[in-house]
């Protein structure tokens, strides 16, 4: 469509009035030729689903019990080649991980609850009509995307030089991009708690009325109290991927040969019409991610 609407000319306004009517005009023609189609299919399926499911389970269900058998099988083969692989290359690293990136990370949000207390205590409604207080809030929304943010950004930079440092164990870290993902979470969980409190002041706005300045401290108390507490499941969510980013590489680079001899022979035993549906290589993968799951919840809980 975009060398059709590059054809439309004149103000922006006018192209943008052509181009609606254009969608307008697609949208109608397709849905009266699709309508009649859709609406047979609808119903075709309806009638058939009664017929059809039964058959489905029937044929579902021994593939299902393969899996799980197979799934069984591969965790009691390659555990034993698993489990020295994890003692040696990721259990002894987790926790000094964490140690590196727990402090700047809480440190961070610490700032970054200041921050949100600061600038909605500086806040001054415009008035007390809905579109009034939308205009006021327009300062508050550009917060988490200012350079008012650094105080709390740039206190995950200490992390850079302790991260490198574990570049010789793990050399597919990369430590900037570790910072920029806790910067962006941040700036979101800031962004998210500015937009719930000015949500609720408008609902209290509207319902209550009366002064808009004390409403507006009370309902800042209530969102940092929830502020920090979806903090809490942040952190941890942030720690959980940077560990598994950092360690999974080379942690996966070294368990695949290490368990080729065991997962050939179980692949080649998987019947011939049942290969369209299971992939060992796929199975062995959800197994070596659930222990490295595992491993980093031990440490993280």
């Amino acid at each position: 469509m975009g060398r059709i609407y590059s054809k439309i000319t004149g103000p922006w306004s006018v192209r943008y009035a052509v181009r609606n009517q254009v969608l307008k005009a697609i949208d109608k023609a397709v849905g009266t030729a699709v309508k009649p189609a859709w609406a047979a299919m609808s119903k075709a399926v309806k009638e058939l689903r009664g017929k059809i499911e039964p058959v489905i389970k029937e044929m579902i269900d021994p593939i299902a019990k393969a899996e799980s058998d197979i799934l069984d099988k591969i965790k009691n083969a390659v555990m034993s080649k698993l489990e020295p692989l994890l003692n040696e290359h990721v259990k002894p690293h987790l926790s000094k991980i964490v140690e590196v990136i727990k402090s700047p990370m809480n440190g961070a949000f610490e700032e970054t609850f200041g921050l949100f207390d600061e600038h909605i205590s500086k806040w001054e409604p415009k008035g007390n009509t809905r579109e009034e207080l939308l205009h006021s809030f327009e300062d508050l929304d550009w917060v988490p995307r200012s350079w008012r943010m650094w105080r709390a950004t740039d206190k995950l930079s200490i992390m850079y030089e302790a991260l490198w440092a574990l570049h010789e164990i793990f050399p597919d870290i990369y430590p900037w991009s570790s910072i920029w993902d806790g910067q962006d979470e941040l700036r979101k969980r800031c962004d998210n708690a500015i937009y719930t409190w000015e949500e609720r002041l408008l609902e209290v706005v509207e319902k209550e009325g009366g002064d808009v300045k004390a409403h507006a401290e009370k309902v800042k108390a209530l969102v940092i109290a929830d502020f920090r507490e979806d903090s809490l499941k942040s952190v941890i969510k942030y720690f959980f991927n940077i560990l598994k980013k950092i360690v999974m590489p080379p942690f996966e680079a070294l368990v695949v040969p290490a368990c080729k001899a065991i997962l050939e022979p179980l692949a080649e035993a998987v019947p011939e019409p049942m290969k369209q549906f299971i992939d060992i290589m796929k199975m062995f993968e959800k197994i070596y991610n659930g222990v490295i799951d595992e491993c980093i919840n031990l440490v993280l809980g």
